[in-house]
């Protein structure tokens, strides 16, 4: 536990104190603004502090000052960036020029990344699966657009059949029992009675 509390305070401090660099993508990073997407920066992510953290698409995004370029840095890199991959995070570095000075370049990057984690992060829709038939391969985009066509009209009919069914079901009502002793009853001024105690006059 008190590494852990250490690992906060170092991270609290490392918000007190960013970088310009930092400070500039945070700008873009920050309240949703890139597809909705929700990062923290200066997060602990086991032993180490991520710059900034997407959890929804497991993404890290560090911005390397000049000391990442050095052998330590980049050892201390190689190592981060392994567990990190061992972890299914994806990371992506700029360094500060890039963000300080290509910051329109860098949020390209970024989005892209942003998007192939979003796609592979969603699993297929059981839609999606059911639309890929051999009637796509017949015509191309046309082909699939008539088997989605087919497949909606098929399960609407198939609703809507079982809907009826269902109705009826519920509100048939049984024939009319006009038997002789029935009909001496009506005569005498009683009333037949039919399913779920309907009066039925005979």
């Amino acid at each position: 536990m008190p590494g852990y509390y250490t690992q906060r305070e170092r991270a609290r401090a490392l918000r007190s104190n960013t970088t310009d660099a930092e400070q500039r993508l945070w700008r873009y990073l920050r309240l949703r603004q890139l597809l909705d997407i929700q990062f923290y920066r200066q997060r602990p992510l086991g032993c180490f502090i991520a710059d900034f953290w997407a959890p929804a698409l497991k993404l890290v995004v560090e911005v390397d000052g000049g000391q990442h370029f050095k052998a330590a840095g980049l050892a201390s890199d190689a190592r981060r960036d392994e567990w990190m991959r061992k972890q299914g995070i994806r990371v992506v570095r700029f360094d500060n020029r890039q963000v300080l000075c290509e910051t329109e370049q860098v949020l390209e990057a970024l989005l892209g990344v942003m998007k192939e984690r979003l796609a592979a992060s969603l699993p297929p829709s059981p839609a999606t699966l059911r639309f890929a038939s051999p009637f796509a391969c017949e015509g191309g985009s046309r082909g699939m657009r008539a088997a989605k066509r087919r497949v909606i009209t098929r399960s609407r009919w198939q609703r809507s059949g079982r809907a009826a069914a269902g109705a009826a079901a519920r509100h048939r009502v049984r024939p009319r029992d006009c038997s002789a002793g029935s009909r001496n009853r009506s005569r005498s001024g009683g009333l037949a009675r039919g399913w779920r105690g309907r009066g039925i006059d005979c």
